[in-house]
C-alpha cells in the first residue's frame, strides 16, 4: 500500500492576503474555468502595482461562470464586498481582505459589452478577440486596445499622459490599413485621419471635444436610434440600483468622549475604495431648519425643555430626518456613497438631555421604527475612568447611566456593533473598518447567494464533473441517487450486492429510530434487482477516482457508494471505498471552495496530532492528502468499531483529556467574549428581532459578570459529536477533524456534545454544565453565542439546533 501526505506535521501558517497574491489567484481561476479575459488597459505594473481599479473585458457567456472565480477567491479570504451594476454589461466588483494592521480593498470592473456616452460601442467577444498573452495575465490584441483607449478618452473629453502615451505606442504597433478602418469608422474619413496623426503624436488631447462632435454626428446619421435604445435599456438597471441602494448608512453613537470625531476622520478615508464619495452629517440631515444649530460646550448643563415644546422639537427633527432622506441621503446611497452620522436620532432615548427633550421617553422609542434605517450603528463604549479622563466636566455616575442607556438600545431592532473606546484610535478605526466591511460582506452574501454555495439542483452534476473528469469513456457505473435527484444526499452502486460484499450503506449511520429502520429496510432491499429499489440513477465513468484508489490501495476494482453531506458553505462528497466485505478507506472530496480549505486543514491538524504519542489511538491515519483533479483531497483509514454511543462517558473524557495535553493556555473571558461578538455580528440579522435581543443583553451580562475572569483553553476538536466517533473496547475513534482550532474553551467539546445530541436528537447525554463554577458558567455561556453563530455563518439549512440554542441562551438570561 502506497502512502503520500503532502502536509507539514504543524498546522498550517496562511500567507497573509495581498494585492499580488488576489491579482495572481483571479487570473489563475479565470483561466483555470476556461474563462476569456483580458484586461483592457494600465496593466504595466500588475500584478504587483495597481493605481485605480482594473478594468477588464469578458464574453457575455462567461458570466454564468464568474460566481465560481468569486467563491475561490471568498474560499482564499478575498471576501466580495460590492457589485456595482452601473450599466448594461457592467459589473463592478470591490473585494476586501483584512490582516492585523490594516483592512485593503480593490476593484475589478468586468465588462461584457462597451457603453460609453449613451453609446454601445464593442460586445465582450470582440475585445477578448486576438487577446495576448503578458505576463502571467492576458491584455487585448494591439488593434482592440487601440480601438477601446481612443473611444473611450474621446467621449470622456479627458486624456492623461499615460493614455497618450499608451496611444501613441499603439499606433506604431499595429498596421496603418487597422488604424484607418477604426479611426474612420467613428470619426469619419477626414477626420478620421486627424486622429491617426494626433494619436501617433501624442496631441490627441487638443481636438478630444471635435473628434467627439464627430462621434455623435455619426450616430445620429446611421444610428438614430441608439441613444434612446441606450435609456430604454438601461432602465432596468436603474430601477433595481434605486430599490438596492449599493452605498451604506453608518452612524456613529457614544457618550462625549470616547472619540466619535477621531473616528469618523479616519473611518471614510479607509474605507474609500469601497464606495464611489462619503458624506459626513452632524446627528441630523439639516434639510429643514438649516443652520439654526450653534456649537455647545456643555450640552448637559443646559435646562431641559417641557413637554410640549420638546414634542414641538421632536416632530420637527423626526420631519427633517425623512425629509432629508428622501430628498439627500437616498439618492447618495443609490449612488454607492458611504453616509456617515456623527449620532443620530437614536441618540435621544440614549441621551435626552443633550437634546432638552422633556417629553414622554417612549415617544422617541416609537419613532424608531419609522426613522429611516442605518445599516449599520456603531457603538462607541469605555469605562468610566477612560471617559473621566478625556472629558472632567461629567461625573462617574452620569457616564455609567449614560453608558446603561446605550447598551439599552441594543435591544432595539437595531443593527448595533460595539467598539471598545478605551483602545488607541488607530486600533478602533481598524475594528471599524473591519465592522463595515463584514456589514457589506453580509449584504452581498444575502443578495448573491447563489454566488456563495451550490443549488441542491447543481451537486450532481458538479459531483459528476470531479469525480469523472478527465475520465475516459466507456465502462460507465450507475449509482441511484437517494432520496432524490432534487435532493441527492448519497450515490449508492446499483449493481447487484452478494454476501461477500459490504454494506453499501454502512457510509451511514443514522441515530433515530426511524432512520435506522428505513436504513435497514433499505439494506435489505438492496438485494434485490436494482429495478425494484433505484428509482433515479446516474452514471459516473471510471477514470482519475479509480486510478487515485488504484495508487493508493493497491485494488484494480474497488467498490464505491458516496455521501454528499449537508447542503451548507463547507458542503463535501465523502466516498466510502471497499473491496470485498472491508472497508478499505474513506476519500473526502470538497464540493465547493470554502471546503478546499477546510479539508486541506484537516489533513494538517491530523499530522500535527499524530505527533504526539497519546492522541494516536483516537485517530484515523492519513493516506493521502494533496491536490487531485483541480482539488484538495484527503483519503483516511477507517476506524473499527461501532457507531459512538450517545452516552458521554469515561471514554469521552479520556480523549477530551488526552486532546487537553496537546496544548494549554489561560485566556480572558474578554477576549473569548470579543471573538465570539466579531463571528456574531456580520450574522445577527438572519434571526429575529427576539433572538438578536436574547444574544445582544447575553453579551453584555457575560462582560459585566464575567470578563475578568480566565478560562483553562487549548486544542479542540470542534465538531465533537457521537456521529463523529466509534466505539471500541479499549478508547474512542474520532473522526471529522475539520473544524478543529486551537485556543478553545477545554470543555467547549463537550459542551458542543451534549448540545448536539439534544438539540438534533431529542437526547440527554449524561453530562453535567457546573453552572456553580463560574469558569464553567462563562464558559458555556458563550459557548452557545459562539456556536450559533458558527451555525449560521456555514449556511446551513433546516436546522434544528438553531431554535435550541437561542432557547438556551434565553433560559440563561432568565436565570440571570
Amino acid at each position: 500500500m502506497s502512502m503520500t501526505v503532502a502536509v507539514s506535521s504543524q498546522p498550517p501558517i496562511a500567507n497573509e492576503p495581498s494585492l499580488a497574491g488576489f491579482l495572481g489567484l483571479l487570473f489563475t481561476e479565470l483561466d483555470a474555468r476556461g474563462i476569456q479575459y483580458c484586461v483592457l488597459h494600465s496593466f504595466e505594473n500588475l500584478p504587483d502595482g495597481l493605481a485605480t481599479d482594473l478594468d477588464m473585458a469578458i464574453p457575455h457567456r462567461a458570466w454564468a461562470r464568474i460566481p465560481d472565480v468569486l467563491s475561490m477567491l471568498e474560499a482564499h479570504g478575498y471576501h466580495a464586498v460590492q457589485c456595482l451594476n452601473y450599466e448594461i454589461g457592467g459589473y463592478y466588483f470591490v473585494f476586501a481582505w483584512s490582516t492585523d494592521s490594516s483592512v485593503q480593498t480593490v476593484a475589478i470592473d468586468f465588462i461584457s459589452e462597451h457603453r460609453e456616452g449613451n453609446l454601445i460601442l464593442a460586445s465582450g467577444e470582440e475585445l477578448v478577440r486576438g487577446r495576448r498573452r503578458f505576463r502571467s495575465f492576458w491584455i487585448p490584441a494591439a488593434a482592440q486596445e487601440y480601438r477601446y483607449l481612443l473611444i473611450k478618452k474621446v467621449l470622456k473629453g479627458a486624456m492623461t499622459e499615460r493614455s497618450s502615451r499608451r496611444l501613441a505606442d499603439l499606433s506604431r504597433e499595429i498596421e496603418s490599413s487597422e488604424r484607418s478602418k477604426i479611426c474612420a469608422q467613428f470619426f469619419g474619413k477626414t477626420w478620421g485621419e486627424r486622429a491617426i496623426e494626433a494619436s501617433a503624436a501624442g496631441t490627441l488631447g487638443e481636438i478630444l471635444l471635435k473628434l467627439k462632435h464627430r462621434v455623435w454626428a455619426g450616430t445620429w446619421q446611421s444610428r438614430p436610434w441608439m441613444p434612446l435604445w441606450y435609456r430604454l435599456s438601461d432602465l432596468p438597471r436603474i430601477a433595481s440600483r434605486v430599490a438596492e441602494p449599493t452605498g451604506l448608512l453608518v452612524a456613529v453613537l457614544g457618550p462625549d468622549g470616547v472619540g466619535k470625531s477621531t473616528l469618523l476622520r479616519t473611518l471614510g478615508e479607509q474605507l474609500a475604495g469601497a464606495f464611489r464619495s462619503r458624506s459626513l452629517f452632524h446627528w441630523r440631515p439639516a434639510m429643514i431648519f438649516a443652520g439654526r444649530s450653534s456649537a455647545v460646550t456643555n450640552p448637559h448643563e443646559r435646562p431641559v425643555f417641557g413637554a410640549l415644546r420638546s414634542l414641538a422639537h421632536l416632530a420637527g427633527h423626526f420631519a427633517d430626518y425623512q425629509i432629508g432622506f428622501a430628498l439627500c441621503i437616498q439618492p447618495m446611497l443609490s449612488r454607492s456613497g458611504l453616509v456617515l452620522f456623527d449620532r443620530y436620532f437614536y441618540d435621544l432615548a440614549a441621551d435626552p438631555k443633550r437634546y432638552r427633550y422633556g417629553g414622554p421617553p417612549a415617544v422617541p422609542k416609537m419613532l424608531f421604527r419609522a426613522v429611516p434605517r442605518p445599516d449599520l450603528v456603531l457603538l462607541l463604549d469605555a469605562p468610566e475612568e477612560v471617559v473621566l479622563g478625556r472629558k472632567s466636566e461629567t461625573t462617574a455616575e452620569e457616564i455609567r447611566a449614560g453608558r446603561e442607556r446605550y447598551w439599552s438600545l441594543a435591544e432595539q431592532d437595531l443593527p448595533i456593533r460595539r467598539l471598545d473606546a478605551s483602545q488607541s484610535p488607530d486600533l478602533v478605526a481598524l475594528r471599524a473598518s473591519k465592522l463595515v466591511i463584514e456589514a457589506l460582506r453580509a449584504r452581498f452574501a444575502e443578495r448573491h447567494s447563489e454566488w456563495v454555495m451550490p443549488s441542491k439542483t447543481t451537486v450532481l452534476d458538479q459531483t459528476a464533473a470531479i469525480l469523472g473528469a478527465g475520465a475516459k469513456e466507456g465502462g460507465e457505473r450507475r449509482y441511484a441517487v437517494l432520496p432524490s435527484t432534487s435532493d441527492p444526499r448519497f450515490l449508492i452502486p446499483v449493481s447487484s450486492q452478494t454476501k461477500n460484499s459490504v454494506d453499501r450503506l454502512s457510509i451511514y449511520s443514522p441515530y433515530s429510530a426511524k432512520a435506522r429502520v428505513m436504513k435497514v429496510a433499505l439494506s435489505s432491499a438492496m438485494r434485490l434487482p436494482s429495478s425494484l429499489w433505484a428509482r433515479e440513477t446516474i452514471s459516473l465513468p471510471p477514470g482519475p477516482l479509480e486510478d487515485l484508489v488504484r495508487k493508493v490501495f493497491g485494488e484494480s476494482s474497488p467498490d464505491l457508494a458516496i455521501s454528499l453531506g449537508t447542503p451548507n458553505l463547507y458542503r463535501k462528497a465523502t466516498v466510502q471505498i471497499s473491496v470485498g466485505r472491508r472497508v478499505i478507506g474513506f476519500l473526502k472530496v470538497p464540493l465547493t471552495p470554502a471546503a478546499d480549505q477546510r479539508l486541506e486543514h484537516e489533513a494538517s491538524v491530523l499530522a500535527h496530532l499524530s505527533t504526539f504519542p497519546a492522541m494516536r489511538a483516537f485517530l484515523p491515519s492519513v493516506l493521502y492528502a494533496s491536490k487531485w483533479n483541480d482539488r484538495f483531497v484527503l483519503i483516511q483509514s477507517p476506524l473499527d468499531g461501532r457507531a459512538g454511543s450517545l452516552k458521554f462517558g469515561e471514554e469521552h473524557r479520556d480523549f477530551l483529556h488526552a486532546l487537553s495535553r496537546v496544548s494549554s493556555m489561560q485566556r480572558k473571558a474578554q477576549e473569548l467574549l470579543d471573538e465570539t461578538a466579531r463571528k456574531w455580528e456580520p450574522v445577527a440579522h438572519v434571526l429575529n428581532v427576539d433572538a438578536r435581543r436574547a444574544v445582544a443583553r447575553s453579551l453584555r451580562v457575560i462582560e459585566h459578570h464575567y470578563a475578568g475572569l480566565k478560562v483553562p483553553c487549548g486544542f479542540s476538536h470542534g465538531d465533537f459529536a457521537p456521529w463523529n466517533t466509534r466505539q471500541r473496547p479499549e478508547n474512542l475513534g474520532v473522526f471529522d477533524w475539520e473544524a478543529a482550532a486551537t485556543g478553545r474553551p477545554h470543555d467547549w467539546d463537550a459542551f458542543h456534545f451534549q448540545t448536539q445530541t439534544a438539540s438534533l436528537l431529542g437526547r440527554h447525554t449524561g453530562y453535567h454544565v457546573d453552572a456553580d463554577a463560574p469558569e464553567t458558567d462563562c464558559s458555556h455561556w458563550i459557548y452557545l453565542i459562539h456556536s450559533l453563530s458558527v451555525l449560521l455563518a456555514e449556511q446551513r439549512e433546516g436546522l434544528k439546533d438553531l431554535g435550541h440554542r437561542i432557547q438556551r441562551i434565553k433560559d440563561r438570561l432568565e436565570a440571570t
